[in-house]
């Protein structure tokens, strides 16, 4: 089965690159002070120590009793019999053939509704534009990019997730819930 999806590999990308023409589903933005579920979605393929920054990052707003739904893209198939512990993971096969969500850890991250949703990494060749289009959530907050479907794009120098997260945090408190 690996030969169909070299072969679904050009028609995924495809769909998930219109993403950034899609509506996607707002909820109301309850502001940051009262803010509970964040989502973070990010390339699991990034530079070594970068997951271990990200598990500081859950460790830290889940001591201010938020729920925070951790999820990494890997590009891959998944791996026949082997277990993942510690975080979620999108593999290629939770996506059909023409790029639409059809299970695993990315359709239970597409139904869940979010307070925040913060991406980052984008890339044209990865589904997590596609993913935060069509998850709930009162505001979507992105790393890079162009002007799109995210409420906010938040650049900083700070390349340690942890520093982002600080900073982003401080930025968020200043936007009125809506």
């Amino acid at each position: 089965m690996d030969w169909l999806y070299k072969l679904a590999k050009p028609l995924q990308q495809r769909a998930w690159k219109k993403a950034a023409d899609e509506r996607p589903t707002s909820l109301a933005w309850p502001g940051w002070e009262r803010a509970r579920r964040i989502g973070i979605i990010f390339d699991s393929r990034a530079e070594e120590g970068y997951l271990d920054s990200l598990r500081q990052v859950v460790a830290a707003l889940q001591a201010q009793q938020r729920s925070v739904a951790l999820i990494g893209w890997t590009g891959e198939m998944r791996p026949k019999n082997a277990l993942y512990s510690g975080r979620q993971l999108i593999f290629t096969d939770d996506f059909s053939w023409n790029g639409s969500v059809q299970g695993g850890n990315a359709l239970e991250f597409m139904q869940s509704e979010f307070d925040l949703v913060v991406a980052l990494h984008r890339s044209p060749d990865s589904p997590i534009d596609h993913l935060v289009a069509r998850t709930p959530a009162g505001l979507r907050v992105s790393l890079t990019g162009s002007n799109d479907f995210y409420d906010v794009r938040y650049h900083s120098a700070d390349r340690l997730p942890m520093d982002y997260f600080r900073a982003l945090s401080a930025w968020l408190a200043k936007i009125p819930p809506r």
